[in-house]
């Protein structure tokens, strides 16, 4: 059965604003209309509940999301030996508070880059060295990684083709994303956490974020699931609708997310994996 897509969704994190979600007409993906200006950003992330910029929370959803991240550092890391196991050199854009970093840094050269000058501090008082923006780093890198942050990147043709310039010959990307195919998406429809509009100004599916990458010259070689992020984003979803017994639910609509993806592939979160078409 074909996921019926939302056309309004609202910021249900911060501001109760409320914003379209618009095809693009090349490769499919969902635009956020209308998009925040530059100088307007800083009032859609001023919240001490944006846990990616802060290495403090408490409560049930930052339990559930430091755990959850504990978990996926590990995963990560492994994945990286995998996917590239001569790699020396690695940039993790969007890093936060330099966590994964932190992480893989006795086994690899790291650098980050993170816009947010809050988290840059936290992830530079980790000794971690730290680039302000993707436009200002310098040389190339054997694996470049994008944890759920592509999606609140502007322009995302010449970001795509910026990271593939950085790449080293034989170089990967990992590039996080949700996805709106998934049926936990689909079940919250609206209310789906994931959308996270401002914040994020594209949705993705697995066909709309393949042609785009096609465009770039950069294939997609292997979809991965991320499991415990249905776990997150059904719990955030359930909270938004103000819905009694919500960590049940949460937890059941996960599981049964989770469930239908082992067959049908469209987990609420996917890892793509990319390099070069002629590589």
């Amino acid at each position: 059965m074909k996921t019926t897509l939302p056309h309004t969704v609202k910021d249900h994190f911060i501001t109760g604003e409320s914003f379209t979600l618009t095809p693009d007409p090349v490769h499919g993906f969902l635009r956020t209309e209308p998009q925040p200006q530059p100088e307007q950003l800083d009032k859609y992330y001023e919240s001490q509940s944006y846990l990616s910029h802060d290495d403090s929370g408490n409560g049930l959803f930052g339990m559930l999301y430091r755990t959850i991240k504990k978990i996926n550092l590990n995963h990560k890391f492994n994945l990286l030996k995998s996917v590239h196991p001569q790699a020396q050199a690695v940039l993790d854009v969007g890093c936060g508070t330099g966590d994964f970093l932190n992480r893989i840094k006795g086994n690899y050269k790291t650098t980050g880059v993170e816009i947010n000058t809050k988290a840059a501090a936290l992830a530079k008082a980790k000794k971690l060295n730290i680039y302000p923006s993707l436009q200002a780093v310098e040389g190339h890198y054997d694996v470049i990684t994008l944890w759920h942050v592509f999606e609140h990147m502007p322009h995302p043709e010449s970001t795509l083709k910026k990271l593939r310039s950085l790449l080293n010959p034989g170089g990967v990307l990992i590039i996080a994303l949700p996805n709106f195919r998934s049926f936990d998406a689909g079940y919250y429809n609206s209310f789906w956490a994931a959308y996270d509009v401002p914040r994020h100004f594209w949705h993705f599916d697995k066909p709309s974020f393949t042609s785009l990458a096609t465009a770039q010259n950069l294939q997609v070689i292997k979809f991965l699931p991320m499991v415990w992020d249905a776990f997150y984003v059904s719990l955030l979803s359930e909270k938004y609708k103000k819905n009694t017994l919500a960590p049940v639910r949460a937890f059941l609509i996960a599981t049964l997310s989770n469930i239908k993806a082992t067959w049908n592939k469209e987990y609420s979160s996917l890892i793509y994996i990319l390099k070069e078409k002629n590589d």
